[in-house]
């Protein structure tokens, strides 16, 4: 009927409002700020940096302990992830494949910086 349908709109109208209304002044970066470390003081001892345009990105690399990388292996983390994962089977990997593993922040993710504005 005509009336219920007119309380899902109000009612989807009222949560919608109300939860924009919340993240806004709740979940504000400026509201969490104090609670934020900075990249350095989060990085591990082996992080590594590399500015690449408006970001800059975040990764871990293993070598292996001998010889020369034959290749290089690139993990990629997945959504709402970090290179961290890939923190306990990097150089486990580099031993076993001889190779040069990298783990990357993608960005806004981890460590790396996310670009200021969005196009």
């Amino acid at each position: 009927s005509a009336s219920s349908w007119l309380r899902v709109i109000v009612y989807s109208i009222a949560s919608f409002v109300t939860g924009s209304l919340a993240g806004a002044g709740l979940l504000s970066e400026n509201r969490i700020r104090p609670y934020l470390r900075s990249e350095s003081e989060a990085a591990y001892s082996d992080s590594k940096f590399v500015a690449a345009g408006a970001v800059t990105a975040h990764y871990l690399e293993a070598l292996p302990s001998s010889g020369k990388p034959a290749v290089t292996l690139l993990c990629l983390h997945g959504f709402g992830s970090a290179c961290a994962s890939y923190r306990l089977v990097l150089q486990p990997l580099a031993e076993a494949l001889q190779a040069r593993v990298l783990s990357v922040d993608m960005p806004g993710f981890g460590l790396t910086s996310r670009p200021e504005r969005v196009k």
